[in-house]
């Protein structure tokens, strides 16, 4: 998804009371592991 879209829906998960800090945005394709924005399953920031 595109990152427009992820905050739209960060912005829709905190207008309704959830803790977005704890969102971990992850890859969803081989190609996307390290790229700015995406972490190997289990790495935390």
């Amino acid at each position: 998804m595109s990152d427009d879209t992820y905050r739209a829906l960060l912005a829709r998960l905190d207008a309704m009371g959830y803790d977005t800090a704890r969102f971990q945005r992850g890859p969803q394709s081989p190609e996307q592991l390290g790229q700015p924005g995406f972490q190997n399953p289990g790495q935390r920031e």
